[in-house]
């Protein structure tokens, strides 16, 4: 059914209530550059617009209560020490007003959620921020050591296995066939050889964080994982997303 055309008064409400709308957010947001606290929102860069459309917000799914976390840190509002202080809470004075982990800088929420570094009780230090990325990490080396110590104990059976493989062709008409399957011995990654190294930026079964990646296998300092065999010249580099770090696996025969 057409959308019936808007008659020239409700078109000049319409054009009306737009520009109301675009002066009120100008003010709005000048107001919100002049503020000392709060409002951290209009120093953001390259963040994705929250989508805050009645009806998606009725509608959604999800925990409630993260999603009014989100809000209420989009507008720096969640009862972190420093907003008390703002509030003029009874007693956020002097120590109390600074981070509980660190007791060097104030407990305002960008040090809260990204800047408490300082010192050995930081927030940094106690594995706060990696958390995620390190339970991530260790699921990932979990599964691959028992790869490796599978394919090391079938390598000494001598075992292989079969895999068929149809090479699909398409005639001049485009009709789809397919020629008959050929059958090939496939040996796994891991059961090439026996010795296998592993090595993950993790505190874990003997790996340690701070011991440095080889300089033959990767230059650079962030690279979360690494896997290697020298009688095959083989290893595989892994790194997985998190501050600066960029998403890649890769498998490569060494030169």
């Amino acid at each position: 059914m057409p959308k019936a055309e808007l008659s020239p008064d409700a078109m000049e409400r319409k054009m009306v209530l737009q520009l109301s709308e675009k002066y009120t957010e100008e003010d709005r947001y000048l107001h919100c550059l002049k503020l000392e606290h709060f409002c951290e929102w209009v120093k953001w860069d390259g963040v994705m617009a929250q989508d805050r459309n009645w009806n998606e917000l009725i509608q959604r799914e999800g925990d409630d209560e993260l999603f009014r976390f989100s809000l209420a840190a989009t507008e720096d509002v969640l009862p972190t020490p420093s907003v008390l202080k703002c509030w003029r809470v009874p007693g956020m004075v002097g120590e109390k007003v600074k981070c509980h982990l660190c007791k060097a800088k104030q407990g305002s929420l960008s040090h809260i959620l990204a800047g408490c570094n300082n010192g050995s009780g930081s927030a940094l230090q106690q594995g706060r921020y990696t958390w995620r990325h390190d339970s991530i990490l260790l699921a990932l080396y979990k599964q691959i050591r028992s790869m490796r110590n599978e394919g090391k104990a079938g390598l000494k059976l001598g075992r292989c296995r079969k895999s068929s493989q149809a090479i699909k062709f398409k005639s001049g008409s485009g009709a789809a066939f397919a020629a008959p399957s050929i059958s090939r011995e496939v040996v796994p990654l891991f059961e090439e050889s026996d010795d296998w190294v592993l090595q993950f930026d993790l505190n874990f079964d003997g790996q340690t964080k701070t011991k440095p990646f080889p300089a033959h296998i990767a230059a650079s300092g962030l690279m979360d994982s690494y896997s290697q065999t020298n009688s095959r010249r083989l290893y595989g580099l892994s790194s997985h997303p998190h501050g600066n770090r960029t998403s890649q696996n890769r498998t490569h025969a060494k030169k």
